[in-house]
């Protein structure tokens, strides 16, 4: 990894840690309550902040710092790669249900992609020796956001130019077998990957624009078009629920008025719903542009804040 694609990973996982203790939350009345004055970055998870069905309460016994499940399978393709050097389904397939299959290291959420991509899995037979066995896609006909899980870390991985499409198809397809979730991927791979090679946030959009998927082609012109406005209204405008069509536009329109990493994740959670799904796209772009500490980068302070920031280390290095 260069180091882009180091800050790009630190950007995901820690817009995902940052964004646990108010992930879910959608009712924004109840966000500015439970916020307050203070900082809403790294709320330890209380159940009492989800009373009155605001939101989705899903990380009981977390402490604040630790990833959600989103991070823990970002940092499960990071690992992967790293053994293997390049995406194998039939091994990560193998990764997979070690981590959040029955008995696995995983301990928390399980999502719904997860679940029937794991029941899918199951049905496989990966005793077979040969690697290129099991290539048959795996995941769930689900469009949410984990399907940009795997795209973050192939990109955080491979050097410039030597990631194809390909590749990022048979990782999403692990999860994910439905044409909006690749077409969504292989778009947000394009806008990520420009980024990773200098260009501004809004250049690497404007370049990306014509893999643009017919399904969210109006909202992101509206996104990466409107001006900075009322945060609630524009959550409320894009959505903050969990699929593709919702969250792409809103961190685009997060990421176009950020002028800070910390700036992008504040607003990222600030926005309600789905901030640490988001994490997975927003944190990885804000990373790689803003870069690591000074008044734009990634707040030295937050590394800190990471519950295994040894292990993360170990891994980007």
């Amino acid at each position: 990894m260069n180091s882009r694609q180091k800050n790009s990973a630190l950007g995901v996982l820690i817009a995902d840690a940052a964004a646990l203790g108010l992930h879910w939350l959608y009712d924004l009345e109840r966000m500015h309550q439970v916020v307050g004055t203070a900082k809403p970055t790294f709320f330890t998870p209380n159940a009492e902040h989800y009373e009155g069905k605001v939101g989705y309460f899903a990380h009981a016994g977390k402490q604040a710092g630790e990833q959600s499940h989103y991070g823990e399978s970002y940092l499960l393709n990071l690992r992967h790669l790293s053994a293997q050097e390049k995406f194998i389904t039939r091994i990560f397939q193998q990764d997979f249900i070690a981590t959040f299959g029955p008995g696995g290291s995983f301990n928390g959420y399980i999502d719904s992609p997860t679940r029937q991509s794991l029941q899918n899995i199951q049905a496989l037979d990966l005793n077979d020796d040969d690697n290129n066995a099991n290539t048959e896609p795996s995941g769930a006909d689900d469009h949410q956001i984990p399907a940009l899980t795997p795209v973050s870390a192939l990109c955080a991985h491979h050097p410039a130019g030597e990631l194809t499409d390909t590749e990022i198809i048979s990782a999403i397809h692990v999860t994910h077998n439905n044409d909006l979730a690749v077409n969504c991927g292989l778009y947000y791979s394009k806008v990520l990957q420009a980024v990773l090679n200098g260009n501004s946030i809004a250049e690497s959009f404007a370049g990306a624009a014509a893999h643009v998927p017919d399904a969210i082609k109006d909202s992101m012109t509206d996104a990466l078009n409107m001006p900075a406005t009322d945060l609630d209204s524009a959550a409320t405008l894009f959505g903050q629920v969990c699929g593709l069509e919702e969250t792409i536009p809103l961190s685009a329109y997060i990421l176009s008025n950020s002028t800070s990493y910390q700036q992008a994740i504040e607003m990222n959670i600030l926005a309600g719903g789905d901030s640490c799904g988001r994490a997975m796209m927003l944190g990885a772009i804000a990373g790689a542009h803003f870069g690591l500490g000074d008044i734009e980068g990634i707040p030295h302070a937050w590394l800190l804040r990471l519950k295994r920031q040894q292990d993360i280390a170990v891994l980007l290095n």
